[in-house]
């Protein structure tokens, strides 16, 4: 079977995903997955309008999922999603309590079936493998220390980085080029106040892929 891959629905090219780890991260993967708490009767495929799930994936047990591009795989193949809770994955995380944060995860998964399809998107069933709370990523990944910024994007200016998102724990910086390219960066603050680059999203016109690790600032004397 080959992958299921989609089109853009600009160009109408079909999007292949570069499956590429970026600097000193440890892994990636797709944010290009809508929740649900469906079993195998889901909406139509051009519905907008429908239940997006609450509850973070459990080991071992089918969720079915929407998937469009750049998502680029066949059935049988694990891979990482980002899984944020509804609310959250709808409106952001600014507003919302570290509780509410603390359910956002990495989870691994098992292309199990498809549903259904179109050019487009698809609804598809996974089988979880594992769950890593976002909270958890530095404790997961082997730290690795750089003498660059960690709040910082290499070649961007710092004037046109902007924060996100900001609490006790968390750091969301960004820059973008007028909403069509750009780079997101989550930064968490352990209990001993070390700052820990555990995500950083960059997207393109037609590609957007997540990388995940634990990256920390070289301490200087």
């Amino acid at each position: 079977m080959e992958n299921l891959r989609f089109k853009c629905k600009v160009c109408q090219n079909i999007i292949e995903m570069k499956k590429e780890i970026h600097g000193d991260f440890s892994d990636w993967a797709y944010d290009c997955a809508e929740w649900s708490d469906f079993k195998e009767n889901v909406p139509e495929l051009s519905e907008r309008y429908w239940e997006r799930s609450e509850c973070t994936p459990v080991v071992n047990e089918n969720r079915t999922i929407l998937v469009y591009k750049p998502f680029d795989e066949k059935i049988g193949n694990e891979f990482w999603l980002l899984y944020e809770p509804a609310l959250l994955y709808l409106n952001g995380w600014e507003g919302y309590p570290e509780e509410d944060i603390r359910k956002c995860a990495v989870v691994r998964c098992r292309f199990e079936k498809i549903l259904v399809s179109d050019e487009y998107s698809a609804w598809i069933v996974v089988n979880v493998q594992q769950v890593v709370f976002l909270h958890e990523l530095y404790k997961y990944y082997e730290e690795v220390m750089t003498d660059i910024p960690i709040d910082e994007f290499e070649g961007i200016p710092k004037t046109k980085c902007m924060k996100g998102f900001q609490n006790d724990k968390w750091l969301e910086i960004y820059w973008t080029a007028q909403g069509d390219c750009g780079d997101n960066k989550w930064i968490y603050t352990d209990e001993y106040g070390m700052r820990h680059l555990v995500m950083q999203m960059s997207y393109g016109f037609d590609d957007s892929v997540l990388y995940i690790g634990n990256i920390t600032e070289l301490k200087k004397c």
